[in-house]
């Protein structure tokens, strides 16, 4: 039960967000688009809040946001309670075409892939090397230590793996550990909550441009993939990511195709979130200001003002959230252990070139 807590308290951040800044009369929303992308948003805010309690107090008591999570949630509820016309919102849509067979048996073959996933799962602790070294022992430190400890981000790699890595899993962790208390078998079950909510975010988002039976097939082998399903059983920051810069990116599109702001608004901060969960993020918004930029330049000039303001509130959106954790990294004065530019030589850079046959050789065997 406190788990559940746990995970509604992450909804009610991200939902008080789309609730109170975004609202429906700016941007037409589903129910899964409100309540998975709700929860991604939610894992977000919470790690950059917690991140920055670090940085101005050097700690991060549990209990203040417990607190924030129960004053968002009374603002929401006063919103709705003083106007209840607004419960409208939440109406499920209404669709004139019945599921066909079809669709029915693509339906039953993801709930029969996340009810093995959730089996997978349940009652296994935090059991991968990786996902024990790098996320689980930070977030138990940081659990029993009330915080960040001193010190943290200089430690040896013996005793820290890699302490430049980006905190939103064991953030996460410790956000559910503030609740239940330090449970290694239960913690484990925020993965396949992340999995269904980005496959929810990504349907929403998919038959915002092809059709409901087109997006079910295409969500069905995003689903099945022998990687991404994996990575939902384990404690890793590898399906994280590829939840925030793939519905980013979609978001992206959908904003080149509608010149909606507030999914511009979406896709900036889902890109600026992904920063604060793998290192390897930084490559993938450097594409998203590329095509950003290549989008302003080839606007029109009836839309090319509201372009370049819209890149600007981009950029900024990016920058806030990128700030807390760029600035620990600066501060403490530690080296990227997975992308190191000083060691980009040409030399390097011509030998990379050359083995891009053998990663795609590679590649197309998985």
């Amino acid at each position: 039960m406190n788990f559940t807590f746990s995970i509604l308290s992450i909804f009610i951040v991200g939902s008080a967000f789309i609730l109170l800044v975004v609202r429906k009369k700016n941007y037409n929303f589903s129910l899964k688009e409100f309540f998975s992308l709700s929860f991604l948003l939610g894992a977000g805010f919470i790690s950059f809040l917690m991140l920055l309690a670090y940085l101005f107090k050097g700690d991060f008591n549990p209990s203040y946001f417990k607190m924030l999570s129960f004053v968002l949630l009374v603002l929401v509820g006063a919103r709705y309670f003083s106007k209840p016309e607004r419960m409208r919102e939440f109406a499920p849509e209404k669709s004139h075409q019945k599921l066909s067979r079809f669709e029915m048996a693509l339906i039953c073959g993801l709930i029969i892939e996340f009810m093995w996933i959730i089996v997978q799962t349940w009652g296994m602790p935090v059991h991968s090397h990786d996902a024990v070294a790098n996320f689980a022992l930070k977030a138990k430190m940081f659990y029993l230590s009330g915080g960040i400890p001193r010190g943290f981000f200089t430690m040896p790699e013996a005793t820290v793996a890699h302490p430049d890595y980006p905190l939103m899993l064991p953030f996460l962790m410790t956000w559910v550990y503030s609740f239940m208390g330090f449970n290694d078998f239960v913690v484990v079950l925020i993965m396949p909550i992340i999995y269904v909510s980005f496959l929810m975010l990504f349907y929403s988002q998919l038959v915002k441009i092809y059709s409901r039976t087109y997006s079910l097939i295409f969500l069905f082998i995003l689903a099945t993939i022998p990687q991404l399903a994996d990575y939902a059983t384990i404690m890793y920051a590898d399906l994280a990511l590829t939840a925030f810069v793939t519905c980013g990116f979609f978001y992206l599109i959908l904003y080149i195709k509608t010149r909606n702001k507030f999914q511009l608004i979406f896709s900036s901060i889902m890109l600026g979130f992904s920063v604060l969960i793998k290192n390897e993020a930084i490559v993938f918004v450097g594409a998203y200001f590329a095509v950003l930029i290549l989008h302003f330049i080839k606007a029109d000039k009836t839309f090319k003002k509201n372009a370049l303001s819209n890149l600007i509130m981009a950029g900024l959106a990016v920058f806030i959230i990128a700030a807390p954790w760029v600035s620990v990294k600066f501060m403490n004065m530690k080296a990227n252990s997975d992308i190191n530019l000083a060691s980009l030589t040409l030399e390097k850079l011509v030998q990379n070139i050359k083995d891009i046959p053998i990663f795609l050789n590679l590649f197309q065997q998985e």
